[in-house]
């Protein structure tokens, strides 16, 4: 059994851990927090590792073995690993506005010829499927696409309540 330790008396961490509901105790480390390291992200690692090295003593008894940014193993009478997330960059929408319905296609192939840079969310928009679909159709193409792609969606024949209908020799 494992356990979520919030080793910070932080009012924002506790809040966001309990937005996503999570389960947890909070054991703020009481230690001095010495900084040895300039790069933002590097600070950030070095400080959680010794938070998790504090508050492991003091709540189990453990001790830390193989610290690394990919995560820290506790060695003792459990063995636990926990993870240190990295810093990513990430795009996400901040803004969505309805448009208008997009025609289905009956037909069963299309091919899209996509401009050079497109990525699977702007040729799956495009071509009015969904991304899994271009990806599934499309196993070997590199996104975002380079001059000369060609975009192949196979849609299954459906009857009129919108059932696929298996083809002869289909199991």
């Amino acid at each position: 059994m494992s356990r979520i330790i919030l080793a910070s008396a932080s009012p924002r961490r506790k809040e966001l851990l309990e937005q996503i509901g999570l389960e947890f105790e909070i054991c703020p480390a009481k230690g001095e927090e010495v900084i040895t390291k300039k790069e933002p992200q590097d600070v950030v690692m070095e400080l959680s590792k010794q938070k998790a090295e504090e508050v492991a003593c003091v709540v189990t008894g453990l001790s830390v073995k193989n610290f690394s940014k990919e995560g820290a193993q506790l060695e003792g009478v459990l063995k636990i690993s926990s993870c240190i997330f990295e810093r990513v960059e990430a795009r996400y929408v901040t803004h969505a506005e309805e448009g208008e319905l997009l025609q289905q296609k009956d037909c069963a192939i299309t091919i899209f010829l996509p401009k050079k840079g497109d990525d699977v969310w702007e040729v799956a928009k495009k071509m009015g499927v969904s991304p899994d679909e271009v990806v599934k159709c499309n196993p070997d193409v590199k996104f975002p696409v380079g001059d000369g792609t060609r975009i192949v969606v196979y849609r299954q024949k459906k009857d009129g309540k919108g059932r696929e209908i298996a083809e002869k020799g289909d199991k």
